[in-house]
């Protein structure tokens, strides 16, 4: 799975995911499509596996729109599970793409740096990752404002940091001033992201790996 969905601006009303019926001219965003399938008669909704497929790799959106609330309360990291209801996985989705999401003024990670970083976080991975097939993969994503790190086991809510601050030996603060604003692990269960500009905001959801 791969992965901030936009909320569209003067098509979504005030609120995390609720849709207005209010015509409007602008192309459906991203989010607007996660949205609308809450709609879709039981037999034509995707299963939650579906979800997080499509949800994570999600492109890169415009900032500035509607805030997205966080799913969970501030200090809780889930993970939030595949049985959950429907409505909060897209807001757990739609949230962890909003991690990424650019303000006005906020610099675009040079392409010189991200390689470097990838270089030093792809050897984090290799001594951090506890399964028997290493994935050593390390992606940029989001416009270069996501790291996206695949692994064979051991992506829990501690894993970022680790790897990047602990492993890599760089500093968060530094990612944030380069304009790379989430890291995320995954494995074969999990993807857990941490936030650059909150070092406390970190989320999980369920994301099983399909071979």
């Amino acid at each position: 799975m791969r992965t901030v969905a936009s909320l569209a601006m003067g098509c979504v009303a005030s609120g995390v995911l609720l849709l207005t019926g209010v015509a409007c001219e602008q192309k459906p965003s991203r989010m607007d499509q996660l949205v609308a399938s809450a709609a879709l008669p039981p037999e034509n909704k995707p299963d939650a596996s579906s979800i997080v497929e499509k949800a994570l790799a999600a492109p890169v959106v415009d900032a500035g729109a509607t805030a997205v609330a966080r799913p969970l309360p501030k200090g809780q990291w889930g993970p939030i599970q595949m049985t959950a209801p429907e409505e909060l996985q897209k807001q757990a989705l739609a949230y962890t793409i909003q991690m990424a999401t650019p303000g006005p003024g906020d610099p675009v990670p040079e392409k010189e740096f991200l390689a470097q970083l990838k270089k030093k976080l792809i050897l984090a991975v290799r001594s951090a990752d506890k399964g028997d097939n290493a994935m050593d993969s390390v992606a940029s994503t989001e416009g270069g404002h996501m790291i996206e790190i695949e692994m064979d086991l051991g992506c829990n809510e501690k894993t970022p940091f680790n790897i990047v601050a602990q492993r890599a030996g760089q500093s968060l603060t530094m990612l944030k001033n380069a304009g790379i604003f989430a890291i995320s692990c995954h494995d074969a269960k999990w993807k857990c992201y941490q936030a650059t500009r909150d070092v406390t905001d970190v989320l999980c959801v369920a994301a099983p790996r399909r071979y």
